[in-house]
């Protein structure tokens, strides 16, 4: 189910909550929180730590609180909205994909655009299935938007073709938009009208009819969980708000793909999980294929099938997140975390020089790159016990997305 986490306890915080299942019979009583005395709450979440780690279990708390509330939301869409909504959603996309079908719902075939004297998008290749969570990342001016407003049809290529659904954005563009939904980077909003009014507007624009525009609206509300704004004026609505706005209007005409431009930019920690968890809810309850763009590769990293990695115009590498961090990754490194001081530790780990290439302090961890003569990690754990070294923890350690990002890009700009 969306939103369920592994059983386990956090550390020194607080257990992790349970969804709520909407199963028939009572539910069963909310565990009761842990009693803190009235010295802990002035001096940090545990006695006797370092002010580096009372730091930590205060930022771990406020995370907590943050995905608590976040799980909430994602509660109350699946009881109030998704169950039913996904019925009459399902008129074009909400149902799965099939299996037996192979041609991919997207095709982007040597993708050209230019602006004047810059060159926008040089020959991107790209293919998408449907169901799928494709995303793009790559630094500023390198073609993404470009990329998602060819086949939104909003860009005419130069020379290439985008298929979406077997149409030609370029000669079936009116067929194409009504299987597309574009949200841009930027919030285009009429400040004075009301929420309801707004999508009434988009509603009556994307050629719904009076009794359509009603339903759709109001189902689209539910879905994002705004109908406590629904008389709120647009202007006066916050960052997150405003984003979740854009997606329902995106929504409005149920369209089989999503094409989304940088959708959590400028949000808080919490917006961006509601928009993370709306995301999921579309993709797994309601069949949507979604190819989103941004910069807070963390978020892509949760939620995407795919990536493909763009600069100066051309696709990098494409691939799963798993795929491209085992590319990206040159050689081992392990991380350890010991009780001893970091810094020591690693310059006497330096020392061991027949397996040991690196040992960098990093925090509270030591951070090891070894040579190619260390056989297995067993070798490396017997040089760190014989020097009376004691651990908390020991792990491979895999590179993550933002390290893969920097691996493969150079800053290039079209």
């Amino acid at each position: 189910a969306l939103g369920a986490r592994p059983e386990g306890q956090l550390p020194a915080v607080a257990r992790r909550p349970r969804l709520r299942r909407h199963s028939p019979g009572p539910d069963p009583p909310a565990p009761s929180p842990r009693p803190r005395s009235s010295s802990s709450s002035q001096t940090g979440p545990s006695d006797g730590l370092s002010p580096h780690q009372t730091a930590e279990l205060t930022s771990h708390e406020a995370r907590l609180q943050c995905e608590i509330q976040a799980f909430a939301l994602t509660d109350r869409l699946r009881a109030k909205s998704t169950l039913r909504i996904v019925v009459r959603f399902s008129s074009l996309s909400g149902l799965p994909p099939d299996p037996e079908s192979s041609a991919a719902l997207i095709e982007v075939i040597g993708l050209h655009k230019r602006f004047g004297p810059v060159e926008a998008v040089r020959g991107i290749d790209l293919q998408i299935d449907a169901g799928e969570c494709f995303g793009l990342i790559g630094p500023n001016g390198a073609g993404k938007t470009t990329t998602l407003k060819s086949m939104a049809t909003l860009v005419k290529p130069d020379r290439g073709r985008v298929r979406l659904d077997g149409l030609d954005a370029a000669r079936e563009s009116r067929k194409v938009r009504k299987v597309v939904g574009y949200m841009p980077d930027i919030f285009q909003s009429y400040g004075d009208l009301k929420v309801i009014h707004y999508l009434d507007y988009y509603a009556s624009m994307v050629g719904l009819t009076r009794s359509e525009r009603v339903r759709q609206v109001e189902e689209v509300l539910e879905l994002v969980d705004l109908q406590p704004k629904r008389d709120a004026l647009v202007g006066g609505l916050s960052r997150g708000v405003k984003q979740r706005l854009c997606l329902a209007k995106t929504l409005l005409h149920d369209p089989k793909v999503l094409l989304l431009d940088e959708p959590a930019s400028g949000l808080d920690p919490r917006a961006r999980i509601e928009i993370r968890l709306l995301l999921k809810v579309l993709r797994a309850e309601m069949g949507k294929t979604i190819v989103i763009s941004s910069h807070i590769l963390e978020d892509l990293e949760e939620i995407c099938d795919r990536v493909a990695v763009i600069e100066a115009g051309q696709v990098v590498a494409t691939g799963s997140i798993a795929g491209l961090k085992a590319q990206a990754s040159r050689s081992l490194r392990y991380q350890l975390e010991p009780y001893g001081d970091p810094v020591k530790i690693a310059a006497a780990l330096s020392e061991e020089q027949d397996i040991v290439a690196s040992a960098e302090a990093d925090g509270r961890f030591v951070r090891i790159v070894p040579t190619d003569a260390l056989e297995h990690e067993g070798q490396l754990l017997e040089r760190i016990l014989a020097r009376e070294i004691r651990l908390r923890g020991f792990r491979e350690e895999a590179p993550d997305l933002h390290e893969v990002f920097l691996e493969l890009t150079s800053g290039q700009v079209s």
